[in-house]
């Protein structure tokens, strides 16, 4: 019988107490491993493929409850009862919707340059979920029968993805099926597009109202200051349900703040974390 829980791919380095990471949409471990082998000697680190990216086991459904039971069994199996939890963008956001359910498995939570908004409520100029179905939409469209390379494909999105950096990230999902010979995507992509509105709004503040009793989570924000994904007000509103919320501003780093000004993180991860 088919279960709905996802065999995740992940990578392991370094020795400490562990630190599961946590990327965002469309990303992968990969992303982190700079970061990570910055942090070998202070954590066993555990960068998680999420279900429908990378290498992990694609599915028909993709919500934040699908990933919370994901990570968790992937815990269990490796018998990891406690960790620090890293998110970023989704990946953040599944790392709080995990640690409101499961606060007894977390020992220091990070959200790096996301917070429980509901980003479909964005203004138009700023609207993230618009711009994450354009990206997906766009991808979508490359019919990868008719070419053979990285390059081919990345003339083809230059007039629906202008931004270079974006389509070079983007194009990292690009693989060739050795079998077959020809590139298929490691992301699932219409999977992704139909669960996108639930992506963008869930985990938002309103749920966090509902709830009886918030965890008191040791809990710390990342924030890259070019970045449109946290506002001041944000700030307020997570200090008002976390009041022991930890901040860091990231200066010159927009979303993909890891990227930008790894030393900046890493500076930050560890001092939340009581590492450095």
């Amino acid at each position: 019988m088919k279960t709905n829980i996802a065999k995740l791919y992940y990578r392991k380095l370094g020795t400490g107490e562990p630190l599961v990471i946590l990327h965002g949409l469309y990303g992968s471990s990969d992303n982190w491993m700079s970061i990570a082998k910055a942090l070998e000697e202070h954590f066993t680190i555990y960068m998680i493929d999420i279900r429908n990216h990378g290498k992990s086991e694609h599915l028909p459904s993709h919500t934040f409850d699908d990933m919370s039971n994901d990570l968790y069994h992937f815990l269990k199996e490796l018998q990891i009862e406690k960790t620090n939890l890293l998110g970023h963008s989704m990946g953040g956001k599944l790392a709080l919707y995990f640690a409101l359910q499961h606060p007894e498995m977390i020992d220091h939570l990070i959200m790096a340059d996301i917070v429980p908004r509901n980003y479909r409520d964005s203004p138009a100029k700023s609207n993230q979920a618009d711009q994450h179905r354009e990206i997906l939409e766009g991808l979508l469209s490359v019919d990868l029968q008719k070419y053979k390379t990285r390059k081919e494909v990345d003339q083809y999105l230059q007039d629906k993805i202008t931004n270079e950096a974006l389509r070079d990230f983007l194009l990292k999902n690009l693989k060739t099926n050795t079998t077959e010979g020809r590139l298929e995507w490691k992301l699932n992509l219409q999977i992704l597009l139909d669960s996108l509105g639930g992506l963008m709004s869930s985990v938002n503040y309103a749920d966090l109202e509902k709830m009886e009793t918030i965890p008191p989570l040791d809990i710390t924000l990342i924030r890259g200051l070019r970045s449109g994904y946290v506002a001041e007000e944000d700030v307020v509103k997570v200090k008002n349900i976390f009041p022991s919320l930890r901040l860091f501003n990231i200066p010159d780093a927009g979303h993909w703040l890891h990227a930008q000004q790894p030393a900046l993180v890493i500076d930050a991860i560890l001092e939340t974390t009581n590492n450095k």
